[in-house]
């Protein structure tokens, strides 16, 4: 029945038939019907639905459904589904979303899915989260990224993650940013601070 219907169908499924679908049926739905879901479907979805969506299909979803997906829905991704995610999709990720992330699915992130995070989910991410990303990663955060790290965050990045920054990206960093820095910290990026960070140390 599934695979017969209509995108129109589809799109005119009410959130009570969306849910009565079975995980089957979910896998059964094509790319041209996950697009047709209404995002109050979507929003709808069970975290067992969520997990049966092919990585094909959830690539295809536009940025508003991937926003109705629920924290619920966003942790039980598995990691060839956040593989999947465009940098599009990523990017459209509300701060509610990106916090509900575990540290493993953070790993999981590609270099250009970390790039594509918007400044404003940077400065949402959690302490944990900052720490998971990875240093190859973080080594490829813009400047914009680097600079929307708040002073909870700063202090508990790695060493190892500073180290792997350019001298540029130091630099980008604000004199209210560089005064934050544990002493570790300062030892690992004093040396490519500008005059106007040290002088404001």
């Amino acid at each position: 029945m599934i695979p017969s219907m209509s995108t129109t169908q589809i799109a005119a499924l009410t959130t009570a038939q969306v849910v009565a679908l079975s995980t089957a049926q979910i896998v059964a739905l094509t790319t041209a019907q996950i697009r047709a879901l209404s995002t109050s479907a979507v929003a709808a979805l069970t975290t067992d639905q969520v997990a049966a969506i092919e990585t094909r299909d959830l690539a295809v979803m536009t940025t508003t459904q991937i926003r109705a997906l629920t924290t619920a829905d966003i942790q039980v991704l598995s990691t060839d589904q956040e593989a999947a995610l465009t940098t599009l999709q990523v990017g459209s990720l509300t701060s509610t979303q990106l916090q509900a992330l575990t540290t493993d699915a953070v790993v999981a992130l590609s270099t250009a899915q970390i790039r594509a995070l918007s400044t404003t989910a940077i400065s949402a991410l959690t302490t944990t989260q900052v720490q998971a990303i990875e240093t190859q990663d973080f080594a490829a955060l813009t400047t914009n990224q680097l600079r929307s790290l708040t002073s909870v965050e700063l202090p508990v990045v790695l060493t190892t993650q500073l180290a792997a920054l350019s001298t540029t990206q130091v630099a980008a960093l604000s004199t209210t940013q560089a005064q934050v820095l544990n002493s570790a910290q300062l030892g690992v990026v004093l040396p490519s601070f500008s005059t106007l960070q040290v002088s404001s140390l």
